[in-house]
């Protein structure tokens, strides 16, 4: 056993504290693993589970290193780390890259996509995890993401070995699956391309509340959500939107039944700060648990491309009668003529990375006088703590 050279964030009784990472050697490694996992040759650690034939490629989990913060850790992939898994695969063996973390009485698994960083586009010498993945695992036994160069990444404690070999080559799923299901099957079911008068004229016919909105397009993603959960209420046992909230309950539109937590749907164009909602409803929510957002990114072509042709369609057919009087140039600027979805991400907040959000409209006032609501964000250098999933249309 070694000890790291900075003092970073180690996980102890499922809290953050500064000290050393602890460092293994490959023998010290490979008998760890063997202490715990279904081994049947120790020198290799090769194993079968259900007829399954895997090998434990089992690496140290440490800090990233300096500059970098804190909290970010990794496996270091070997020279032979393709090598290695191209040869398994060709015997038809599943390779486990294993990361292995340890902190006094802390021992924590994480298993990283072998295929994705042995033979996906980027040249990875390492695969990253943070330390509040680490908490996550502490807490909830397993816990899963994608990051965001789409490598799927498994924390677990060892007494959840069973369950992620389960997950990995059995029938049981993530928790995440059935989230990941019902908005996959949704966001198949709309076109990916979303012109503004179509979508004004859709929301208009279908009397949706915010038809009127100039940021049509955050709006018509709510309508589409709406419209596919009623007309596929079967998958309402997993979420549900919520437009029309009681008094004194969570301002978020999301809510999944399944595990009785919250989250909100938003659309935003690929690369900008993603803004949430105030500090005063996260605070409130996360005390019942993790929050979900689902992010549909897309670009965006606005509305001078189209000689402002949707921007005079709201003013004249969209916008109510008594405000015509004003304006319609006085939009120009926010108005967007056409938006192309890319991808949607689901992310999470929680106790253990709110923290590392950003602050949007503090000490702002109204026009009125009184305090705008602080709001938080997510920058876009800073999406992977808090990317769970990310799917690319």
């Amino acid at each position: 056993m070694n000890r790291g050279g900075f003092k970073v964030e180690q996980i102890k009784d499922g809290k953050i504290t500064l000290d050393y990472d602890v460092f293994y050697s490959r023998s010290e490694l490979k008998e760890i693993v063997a202490g715990y996992f279904p081994i049947e040759d120790e020198k290799t650690l090769s194993g079968n589970y259900k007829g399954h034939r895997f090998r434990i490629y089992a690496k140290n989990i440490t800090y990233l290193g300096n500059p970098w913060e804190g909290f970010k850790k990794r496996i270091q992939l070997g020279s032979n780390f393709k090598e290695t898994v191209a040869n398994n695969k060709a015997q038809r063996v599943e390779t486990i890259l294993l990361g292995v973390y340890h902190y006094e009485d802390t021992l924590i698994f994480a298993e990283f996509d072998a295929e994705s960083y042995a033979f996906g586009k980027s040249n990875n010498s390492a695969a990253h995890i943070h330390s509040f993945d680490l908490q996550r695992a502490v807490k909830d036994g397993i816990f899963t993401k994608t990051d965001k160069g789409n490598h799927r990444i498994m924390a677990f404690m060892p007494n959840k070995i069973a369950d992620f070999l389960e997950i990995k080559f059995g029938n049981a799923k993530d928790p995440l699956e059935n989230l990941k299901a019902v908005f996959g099957t949704f966001y198949s079911s709309v076109p990916k391309e979303w012109v503004g008068i179509d979508c004004y004229q859709q929301m208009l016919e279908a009397n949706w509340e915010d038809r009127r909105q100039t940021e049509w397009a955050g709006f018509y993603h709510e309508y589409r959500l709406s419209k596919f959960l009623d007309e596929n209420p079967e998958f309402k046992h997993t979420v549900i939107f919520q437009k029309n909230k009681t008094k004194d309950s969570i301002d978020l539109d999301l809510y999944y039944p399944e595990m009785k937590t919250y989250g909100d749907l938003k659309a935003h164009t690929v690369g900008d700060t993603i803004i949430g909602n105030s500090y005063e409803t996260l605070e409130k929510a996360i005390k019942i648990g993790p929050l979900y957002y689902v992010i549909c990114e897309h670009t965006t072509i606005k509305d001078i491309e189209f000689q402002y042709r949707t921007l005079l369609y709201w003013h004249n057919f969209i916008r109510e009668e008594k405000l015509r009087s004003h304006d319609p140039m006085s939009q120009k600027n926010r108005m967007k003529g056409q938006v192309n979805l890319v991808d949607f991400l689901i992310v999470q907040i929680d106790q253990f990375n709110m923290d590392r959000l950003s602050s949007f409209q503090k000490g702002f006032m109204n026009s009125d006088g009184n305090p705008r609501k602080e709001k938080f964000t997510i920058n876009k250098k800073d999406i992977d703590n808090f990317l769970v999933y990310k799917h690319v249309f």
